[in-house]
């Protein structure tokens, strides 16, 4: 099995979600996922006071030497440039300096943070940037573009897809930039980017506890790799950096008794998947990969929807689908409804009622942009009361259409647990949890379950935009009882997609 050298491991509390780990708690989680050591950082530092904060990092570093590196956190708002604190950072034991811009609402774009990077530089310690955005991965690439040090780019939110293309150049620009893959979550999307820029400018920041530690670990665990390539990003490129002594590993990096492997290997269905892809860089999107998902995810049946048909020709795109049902009899199909064609969509529908392929109904409404109780969607949804039909969509005016028509069956995509409460009591409602972040108090998996009841949850991964790794990865950190796992991995979706129920029992 592989160790792991993570990029981020935090100590202490989390205060907008409530979220606190004892030190014991998170050792427990790095042994857990095989971790042999982190930069680790005291949430005192970035949230209250980087100055106390800083000194129990220290305090940490010298209880768990071998565990946990000490990450010194700069705050430019706290930093009066005239002081010499930077200076000192090295003797006091610390190895490199952490800045986290997204916690604490400030850019890279700020005179002090420019300044101080470039002390920081000449001081000879490695600099970890944490971000969330595209614009802040161009703002900070501008802002060390000059740099001598290495530094690392670490992400704090998910999304990562987006931000692909603006990787590849940057690395190739700028050569002393480490790029972290915890939120590359699109399937394919780590091999893709290692091809491009090598596993040596590659790590991993899992953000544990504050982010569900296996998901971030599951991208590379799952990806089409060697085995040194893995070993490379998940230790070898921060040991290098840190000059830490070599990964140790011993057993075969495809040991399937890797935290958390059970859960890839059990039978799934996934109600969320997309043919195509979203004009972003996806290396995964041909029928070929998918089928090749259903056999590595062990899938009994995946149900998909084309982007052609939600972003530009309905048509087309339900056909597109329909030939994509036939390419393996475990690929089932949504019907696109579209709100600005309202009559061309229930010809659509009428079209392919019978055809046992199709299972339900997909629509973005907040794309057009609209609420799912908008009257454009009154034809759809009597449709789908008719014909007993779900739907896949958005929340926004999910609750009500929900209310207004309690024979339909709804399955509102994307649903975390800040997004969670206004679905409560709805019990022709029930949720997907496919997201592209991963915050342990964001997300909540089991507050989801908790709120909703199990019954109401349904595994999906919106596929290929993201690896089923993903998903899985939030449910392996949340450490659900296993008739919850059978319910929200495969019979809820055999619950809700009657039409899916029937033609598998064919």
């Amino acid at each position: 099995m592989i160790q792991r050298f993570d990029g981020g491991v935090f100590f202490g509390r989390e205060p907008k979600y409530g979220l606190e780990f004892s030190n014991e708690r998170v050792l427990s989680m790095m042994d857990r996922t095989n971790t042999r050591m982190g930069l680790s950082t005291n949430l005192e530092a970035i949230f209250f006071d980087m100055y106390e904060g800083n000194r129990k990092t220290l305090e940490l570093s010298r209880l768990y030497p071998n565990r946990c590196l000490p990450m010194a956190v700069i705050n430019p708002q706290h930093y009066d440039i005239g002081s010499d604190y930077i200076e000192t950072l090295a003797g006091q034991g610390f190895r490199g300096v952490s800045f986290f811009l997204h916690y604490q609402f400030w850019k890279s774009t700020h005179y002090t943070f420019r300044a101080l990077v470039k002390r920081i530089s000449k001081a000879g310690l490695p600099i970890q940037i944490a971000i969330a955005s595209l614009d802040d991965l161009s703002e900070t690439a501008d802002a060390v573009a000059e740099l001598k040090t290495p530094v690392l780019i670490r992400w704090v939110r998910g999304g990562g897809y987006l931000n692909t293309a603006d990787v590849i150049t940057i690395a190739s620009l700028m050569p002393h930039i480490y790029f972290d893959v915890s939120n590359l979550v699109q399937l394919g999307g780590v091999a893709y980017l290692a091809e491009k820029i090598g596993t040596e400018r590659l790590y991993l920041a899992s953000n544990m506890p504050v982010v569900y530690e296996s998901c971030g670990h599951f991208l590379v665990d799952t990806a089409e790799l060697s085995v040194k390539d893995k070993e490379q990003i998940s230790y070898g490129t921060l040991a290098g950096i840190f000059s830490v002594a070599e990964n140790t590993s011993t057993e075969s990096a495809e040991d399937k008794n890797v935290y958390g492997f059970d859960h890839i290997e059990r039978p799934k269905i996934d109600t969320h998947w997309h043919a195509e892809g979203w004009d972003i860089i996806e290396p995964k999107t041909d029928a070929a990969s998918l089928k090749k998902v259903l056999d590595d995810f062990h899938y009994e049946a995946v149900i998909s929807s084309s982007i052609l048909a939600l972003n530009y020709d309905m048509s087309q795109g339900n056909a597109n689908t329909n030939e994509l049902t036939r390419q393996d009899p475990r690929i089932f199909g949504y019907l696109v409804y579209d709100p600005t064609r309202v009559e061309e969509s229930l010809e659509e529908l009428e079209k392919y009622k019978n055809n046992p392929s199709f299972v339900g109904i997909k629509t973005i409404q907040d794309y057009y942009p609209a609420g799912l109780d908008d009257e454009r969607y009154l034809p759809m949804l009597r449709w789908a009361e008719e014909h007993d039909w779900p739907i896949l969509a958005h929340k926004t005016g999910a609750a009500g259409a929900a209310r207004a028509f309690p024979k339909v069956q709804f399955v509102i995509a994307h649903i975390t647990a800040d997004r969670m409460p206004e679905f409560k009591g709805i019990e022709n409602l029930v949720v997907d949890i496919s997201a592209s972040y991963a915050h342990r108090g964001e997300s909540d998996v089991a507050k989801v379950i908790k709120e909703l009841g199990a019954d109401r949850v349904l595994y999906a991964a919106d596929g290929p935009l993201m690896t089923p790794a993903w998903s899985i990865g939030k449910i392996v950190s949340s450490n659900l009882d296993e008739d919850i796992l059978e319910k929200i991995y495969k019979t809820n979706a055999l619950r809700v997609y009657k039409r899916l129920h029937k033609a598998l029992e064919v």
